[in-house]
């Protein structure tokens, strides 16, 4: 017909579940850098759904916020050690249809094993390689 007419698609995410690291190594400076970069993030393309999973060694809370506008303020649950893999057992059991697990930390912590969710880490820390998922370096001390 010649006619071009522009694609009709969304800019919106679907479900994500953010990993908050509250372990003893994490500053109430970077807790307020993630705060700030979530908030950024959720308005720029904000998510249907958003699930915060605070932890330390293990899952401390959950916050279950559903758009479409988002202010982000997180605060601290926590303090131990740091593991990642509780987290994503939580997630394989209450949240598998997330687009996407965001987790920011330091990086400083056990891993557990790839359960083949798509994960982005978001570290101050670059000396640290992730053995699954894909590191994007963040300043969380601004």
């Amino acid at each position: 017909y010649g006619v071009v007419s522009p694609q009709q698609r969304s800019e919106k995410l679907g479900k994500i579940v953010v990993g908050i690291d509250c372990s003893g190594s994490i500053t109430a400076k970077q807790l307020g850098a993630m705060s700030a970069h979530l908030s950024d993030i959720t308005r720029d393309m904000p998510p249907s759904e958003l699930v915060l999973v605070y932890f330390d060694s293990e899952v401390c809370h959950v916050d279950e916020l559903t758009g479409p506008e988002y202010q982000v303020v997180l605060e601290p649950h926590g303090g131990g050690g740091t593991d990642f893999a509780p987290v994503f057992k939580h997630v394989q059991e209450h949240h598998s249809e997330a687009q996407v697990v965001l987790m920011f930390t330091d990086l400083y912590g056990g891993f557990g094993e790839d359960l083949g969710l798509e994960v982005l880490w978001v570290s101050p820390t670059e000396a640290v390689a992730v053995p699954f998922g894909e590191l994007i370096y963040g300043d969380l001390n601004c």
